[in-house]
């Protein structure tokens, strides 16, 4: 059968594809971010975000107001965003889209991006990439600190930007920080602050004061003694400015007190320490959001009960965060603990003994998520799979969607995601992502009330990429998953083994491709799908194996016009069928819009710019994209 033939271009809607947007973070309690060092890879070439971002003053000073546009969201919703290093490792690259410990959640780097386009970012999204959460500063745009003319002001808009990570769109709505038209901005609107809510929840007290007020000597809550650590450690959250923890503890001759904020949050506190009298024995305050971490050293009455005090240090949205005190009496300053993958040997390998996370969910849990269920797994050797058991929640409707993700959390496992119902019959579902290292799905109108079992497993048992850590989470949910677009499709076998297309994008940004491929009669083909820039060199290579689900890769695309060759193949040593392959879109960066500097003069209405591509020859009903 002849490849099919290209037909006019068609002209999209003013969003020229869907975006994902309105899907909460895993983990907002315990996000992080970091400053991408410059020259690391990027998708439009190396970052340059330090050389960008000179001309607008001191390192210190542009990240602190890039930090201030994030936290100026966090403080009004359950989120902490955490500073740590950056690794330099490409952004995008394969590895946790929440928690790898080479980079931030967030990542903030600047290249030469769509000249429509101050900045980019990518809200989270189900498909899994670690590219959510990534901003990116046009390298060409003039930076300023303040309301300088003919600049763009660094935190308004990062503010915009961060509104985009969190999962917000583009507003139509005057004075929103996610407007599509640049203007200087000092915070949020109070819309703005309520959609951030409805995603979130607004912030609350931490577990001491849930338990009753505990800012006073008479009412300081009793630190818990960790025996895995030898001290006493809380976790607490200044919730607001006013807000003022104290706990109370037994010291040792020589010990040491450390508030830990660096990585969980970005509050600057105070810590205060008093003997049993009230008489003040130390105190020491965080240098800035940047260094916010207080240690003090202390020669005590051993074993005499000593009160600490932890308040904010600042007025402003930086005196606002979560924190881990430890109190140690043996004089060591404390670590950060790490949840590390359980090691369940081969306990959950059958779906008879698949672990109950509705009355486990405590062991392993990565944090107080937006998730129903999250876990940390490991598929120990080539023999292992785990099974999870998760119920769906009673809904007023009788339904929800399902969303299942895992991913690797140390680069190694390629994971596969099956769902059962409690009778152990597959149910069908949607892949939304199915790359390396990462597989998510979907299961529109799951009914309530009832068992689920999930599987993990890796890709390919006996070949790479199988043995690993793992992220799980679940959620049901009433939220409409962004549906990628379809953009082509058609036939092939080994008689008309290669089919071409043409795709044009206009407004560059990153993209997420789904190829898959069905057979037509029995036995088994594939489809392989390598896509050239107008130059002829190659940008990715996706491979569709019919009787397997979609497979996805997410790539930046710069404006251009690029091939599209699909190339038939067999599969081992299975009879040859004719296939027919489909091709789905959906773009994961949502842009600031086309901004302009600051003028005297009002500014019209940003004219949006679609992408245009190849009219698919052949229509698919979605049930198509459904897999087993």
């Amino acid at each position: 059968m002849p490849p099919p033939r290209l037909r006019a271009f068609e002209q999209l809607e003013d969003r020229s594809l869907p975006s994902s947007f309105g899907v909460p973070w895993a983990d907002p309690g315990h996000m992080t971010l970091s400053f991408v060092p410059d020259g690391t890879s990027a998708p439009t070439g190396p970052s340059s975000l330090f050389g960008t971002m000179s001309a607008s003053g001191s390192t210190a000073a542009w990240e602190r107001e890039i930090l201030r546009a994030f936290q100026t969201w966090a403080v009004n919703a359950n989120i902490n965003i955490g500073l740590v290093a950056d690794g330099g490792q490409a952004l995008g690259a394969v590895g946790a889209v929440q928690g790898d410990t080479r980079f931030g959640d967030v990542r903030i780097a600047a290249g030469p991006i769509s000249a429509s386009e101050a900045a980019a970012a990518s809200p989270f999204s189900w498909t899994g990439t670690t590219f959510a959460g990534d901003v990116t500063f046009s390298k060409s745009s003039p930076y300023r600190i303040g309301n300088v003319a003919n600049t763009y002001d660094v935190f308004s808009v990062a503010l915009h930007e961060a509104g985009h990570v969190f999962g917000l769109d583009h507003s139509a709505v005057s004075g929103s920080a996610v407007s599509g038209i640049y203007a200087y901005r000092t915070g949020l609107s109070a819309g703005d602050v309520a959609n951030l809510q409805a995603l979130y929840g607004a912030r609350l007290p931490d577990e001491f004061d849930l338990a009753g007020p505990n800012d006073t000597r008479a009412t300081a809550s009793t630190m818990p003694k960790d025996a895995t650590v030898g001290a006493y450690v809380a976790n607490g959250d200044l919730t607001t400015t006013g807000d003022v923890d104290g706990y109370k503890f037994k010291a040792g001759a020589s010990t040491t007190i450390t508030l830990q904020a660096k990585g969980l949050s970005l509050l600057q506190a105070r810590v205060s320490v008093y003997d049993s009298t009230g008489k003040l024995v130390a105190s020491a305050t965080a240098q800035d959001a940047l260094n916010n971490d207080v240690t003090l050293d202390l020669a005590l009455t051993d074993g005499a009960v000593y009160f600490i005090k932890v308040e904010s240090a600042t007025s402003d949205v930086f005196g606002v965060g979560s924190y881990k005190l430890t109190a140690d009496p043996n004089k060591r300053a404390a670590k950060p603990l790490r949840t590390a993958p359980v090691l369940d040997a081969h306990s959950n390998d059958t779906r008879a003994s698949a672990l109950n996370l509705t009355t486990a969910r405590r062991v392993a849990i990565v944090g107080t998520g937006q998730f129903d269920v999250e876990y940390r797994g490991s598929i120990e050797d080539a023999t292992d799979t785990d099974f999870y058991r998760v119920h769906s929640p009673a809904t007023a409707n009788g339904t929800a969607t399902l969303n299942v993700v895992a991913w690797s959390t140390d680069g190694a496992l390629n994971p596969r995601v099956r769902v059962f119902d409690a009778r152990g019959s597959a149910v069908a579902f949607q892949v939304l992502a199915n790359s390396a290292g990462v597989m998510s799905v979907a299961i529109p109108n799951a009914p309530a009330d009832v068992d689920f079992i999930i599987q993990i497993s890796a890709r390919t048992p006996g070949g790479a990429n199988n043995t690993g850590g793992y992220y799980f989470g679940a959620d049901f949910n009433q939220s409409v998953t962004a549906a990628a677009q379809e953009i082509g499709g058609g036939t092939l076998s080994s008689s008309a083994p290669t089919g071409t297309a043409q795709f044009t994008v206009t407004d560059g940004g990153i993209y997420q491709f789904a190829l898959f491929s069905e057979a037509l009669a029995a036995g088994a083909g594939g489809t392989t799908l390598t896509v050239t820039d107008a130059t002829g060199k190659a940008v990715f290579v996706l491979d569709a194996v019919s009787g397997q689900p979609a497979v996805t890769v997410a790539q930046y695309l710069a404006a251009g016009v690029y091939t599209f060759k699909y190339t038939y193949h067999t599969v081992g040593g299975q009879s040859a069928a004719p296939i027919r392959y489909h091709l789905a879109l959906l773009k994961l960066t949502e842009g600031v819009g086309t901004y302009a500097p600051p003028l005297t003069s009002p500014l019209p209405p940003p004219a949006y710019s679609p992408t245009v591509y190849t009219a698919p020859s052949l229509p698919v009903p979605m049930g198509l994209w459904y897999f087993f």
